[in-house]
Parts: C-alpha cells; structure tokens; sequence
C-alpha cells in the first residue's frame, strides 16, 4: 500500500526529512541513509540518487476512486427504478472523459 506525505520533494538526500545520518567506524566519514530502502552512501551527493523511493505527484486536482464511481453506476442502471437511462448517460459520460490517472490502483490487502 502506498504512504503520500504532503511536503516539498527535496533535491538531495542531505535535505530529506526520511533520511538519517549514520556514523560508521569503518570509514572517516558521514553517511546518510535512507529508512525507507536501507540503502546508504556518502552525505553531500549532490543529487538524489535512482534508488529514491520518493514519487512527486503532478499538479491534479479532487482524487476520487474511479473505479468505484463505475461500480455505483453500473449498480444503479441495473435497478428498476426509472433512473436506468441518467445513470447509463453519467456511466458513459464519465468513461468518456478519459481522465489521467494520477495514482495507480492498488490489490486490496
């Protein structure tokens, strides 16, 4: 399952609020590491490196469950109740619409 926490993407490790520093006996220097894939190199890489879990969202705005949207339309265009036709129009409306899907779905645990 995905964690979002609201903050700035940082630019290097060293600024990362995920990242702890390390102090080993083996080298004469500090190390940063990252508590998320417990993978460490030298503190003051100028760059965050391509192990970094860390995803920017782009700019979106509501985030609904889509799927679940078709779900309820789908259930109430099977029911007998005089409101088949608007939730089939809304049903193909929406699917029409072909919005970007800013977060992948995710298995159900």
């Amino acid at each position: 399952m995905g964690v979002y926490i609201d903050m700035e993407m940082p630019k290097i490790c060293d600024l990362c609020p995920i990242m702890m520093f390390e102090d080993t006996n083996c080298v004469n220097e500090l190390y940063c590491g990252c508590q998320i894939v417990f993978k460490a190199h030298p503190q003051g890489v100028d760059h965050r490196p391509d192990y970094c879990p860390l995803i920017k969202l782009p700019p979106h705005g509501r985030l609904i469950d889509a799927d679940a949207l078709i779900k309820k339309c789908k259930e109430m265009a099977d029911k007998e109740d005089g409101n088949q036709l608007d939730a089939l129009v809304l049903l193909r409306w929406f699917l029409e619409q072909n919005a970007p899907t800013i977060i992948e779905a995710e298995e159900n645990e």
